[in-house]
């Protein structure tokens, strides 16, 4: 199983980083936005999981997280070093943890979601849930719940996907004045 944070510490592609966080509550439910503003990389990062190569990692790129407790999602939303939206990706996660307010982690369940800009939905990963249901990294039950938060999310977002990126928009925004403030 991987757990995963907020602040990446284990990815070693970004060599400079500077980070924000606060406090947020997403539908009633409190949780963690943060920002991740991208300064030096070992290498550029290009992903090809819808059909589009999108390349995720630059420097100047920003990268947006938001979780909330009691979820089964962690989001990350990548944008370029223009601050236009690349993507928004959604880990499906067997609960988010906050016991370390400054950089929360979660427990991949191996499903994501990608959403374009565009509101275009693509579920992603369902053999890599069934390698590790075969291989006893997940049980039966969590691998069941994985798939149900999975298009409970897709459903949601089919609905709301104009609202989610208007407020992974604003966050952005907001974050990036309050990292640009902390630096001053």
């Amino acid at each position: 199983m991987k757990l995963r944070d907020m602040y990446r510490t284990n990815w070693t592609r970004i060599k400079q980083r500077q980070y924000v966080s606060r406090a947020c509550t997403i539908d009633g439910l409190p949780g963690r936005e943060s920002l991740i503003l991208i300064e030096d990389i070992t290498s550029p990062l290009t992903v090809t999981s819808t059909g589009k190569a999108v390349k995720i990692v630059e420097k100047g790129y920003s990268w947006l997280q938001i979780a909330a407790e009691n979820a089964s999602w962690w989001l990350t939303v990548m944008f370029d070093e223009q601050d236009r939206l690349l993507q928004l990706y959604f880990d499906i996660t067997g609960g988010n943890r906050f016991d370390n307010l400054e950089n929360p982690t979660f427990r991949d369940m191996y499903l994501d979601v990608v959403m374009h800009d565009s509101g275009e939905l693509f579920p992603l990963d369902e053999d890599e849930l069934s390698d590790a249901l075969r291989t006893g990294a997940v049980s039966p039950e969590e691998a069941v719940a994985a798939q149900a938060a999975c298009d409970a999310l897709c459903a949601f977002l089919r609905v709301h996907a104009d609202q989610v990126i208007q407020r992974c928009r604003q966050s952005q925004k907001e974050l990036k004045a309050l990292l640009n403030a902390n630096t001053l």
